[in-house]
């Protein structure tokens, strides 16, 4: 039986959460791979960035992968201008986007 506790840990010791302000609010997340392709990773609102953890392995020898943890805003709206700032911010032109929720 996988350990997801054991295997979560050492994800989070390879993979550094970093943190940029975008508009005033503080967003913590994952920049994996590289490429002219890129793949946006949004959890559900009160999930981290490495909840995607897999799919962040598995696409980021091919792609690079941003992975986000919101920060703590009850505004939706914000939420995407604040992502689309971060991946400006980033240098990413365009991505695919997959989400848990909202």
């Amino acid at each position: 039986m996988p350990d997801y506790i054991a295997e979560a840990a050492r994800f989070r010791a390879r993979t550094p959460v970093k943190r940029m302000t975008v508009d005033g609010l503080v967003w913590p997340f994952i920049d994996r791979g590289s490429g002219p392709d890129a793949l946006l990773l949004c959890p559900g609102t009160l999930g981290h960035a490495d909840v995607f953890r897999n799919l962040i392995d598995h696409f980021a020898p091919r792609l690079r992968v941003i992975s986000v943890t919101y920060p703590m805003v009850g505004d939706v709206g914000r939420i995407a201008e604040g992502a689309v700032g971060l991946l400006d911010r980033l240098g990413v032109a365009q991505a695919n986007m997959l989400g848990s929720s909202l």
